[in-house]
């Protein structure tokens, strides 16, 4: 309803609402479908016809001579961007996406087999850096709180009013929902206010990237579940915004749920995996980082 009640002044009536929503769906995989995440959203409706296709009682002669019109149209389409949970990898720009597609089978499992174990979001984060480094893509690290739910969990959020509203259920309410197969966890200071099963082995956070426009992930497979049916890929990139910082929730095509929110904490670049300037960590780093290279560069050769 906040959409067809936004698009109102625009379309003038409830029937060229729908219509207008329809199209705007249709054009959205469109725009997906065709790799044109690098285009704003709004920016590829208004070149690719939707300003026609959304107002179908106006005539040629009219729309092009409606500019107020038309500057209206990609005002309210800009909410409306903002208004679409944008895909789980929709902003990524094409050269930097073949790369990540080859990582993602990569890194991972290099990484932990150097380092024995995937509780590692710090060294992981500093060796993906430098492996985008090396083909050209800048990045730097920012500390999160992070929490992963199953696709039972993420249902209950949804008709409870959201993850915030967590902390009002009683005990018993959580065991009934744990029952069900409901399953959330968490990493990051202040996340048991919401009734979640913390994980404590190690800082008390959890290190990503930020590249391009988005949020890139290597190492969220370490919540996995297989029990709870908690599968969260190896890599894990999502688009962010100005406003990401205050929370944002991310849905995966298992319906497992992903959500990220900015922390204030540098402690992690004293840790001796991010300054890397004494051994063993330096000799780790570097094997990290050629392996990956190796086999991306293997696979790149790979016809």
């Amino acid at each position: 309803m906040p959409l067809i009640v936004t698009f109102l002044p625009v379309a003038r009536n409830l029937a060229i609402a729908r219509t207008t929503l329809l199209v705007v769906a249709a054009t959205r995989a469109r725009w997906r479908s065709q790799s044109q995440s690098s285009v704003p959203l709004a920016y590829y409706m208004a070149t690719t016809g939707f300003v026609r296709d959304a107002h179908p009682r106006k005539t040629a002669a009219r729309r092009t001579s409606s500019a107020l019109a038309r500057r209206r149209l990609l005002a309210v389409l800009s909410r409306l961007e903002r208004a679409i949970p944008p895909s789980i990898e929709s902003c990524v720009t094409p050269k930097l996406e073949t790369l990540l597609v080859r990582l993602r089978p990569v890194a991972h499992d290099e990484i932990v087999g150097v380092l024995k174990h995937s509780n590692a979001c710090i060294p992981t984060s500093r060796v993906i850096q430098s492996v985008l480094a090396h083909f050209g893509f800048e990045s730097y690290p920012v500390a999160t709180e992070v929490g992963a739910c199953n696709k039972v969990q993420a249902q209950i959020f949804k008709s409870i009013g959201g993850r915030e509203q967590a902390a009002k259920t009683t005990a018993e309410q959580r065991k009934d929902r744990a029952r069900d197969g409901a399953w959330a966890t968490a990493i990051g200071t202040g996340v048991t206010e919401a009734g979640l099963p913390v994980r404590t082995d190690g800082w008390d956070g959890h290190l990503v990237l930020r590249v391009e426009d988005m949020l890139l992930d290597g190492s969220i497979a370490m919540l996995n579940n297989s029990a709870k049916d908690l599968n969260l890929p190896k890599l894990l990139w999502t688009p962010v915004d100005s406003e990401w910082d205050r929370g944002r929730q991310y849905a995966l095509s298992t319906g497992c749920e992903v959500i990220y929110v900015k922390l204030d904490d540098d402690s992690w670049r004293g840790t001796p995996y991010w300054k890397v300037d004494t051994e063993p960590y330096k000799s780790m780093q570097s094997r990290m980082v050629e392996a990956i290279l190796t086999r991306v560069n293997l696979e790149e050769r790979t016809p």
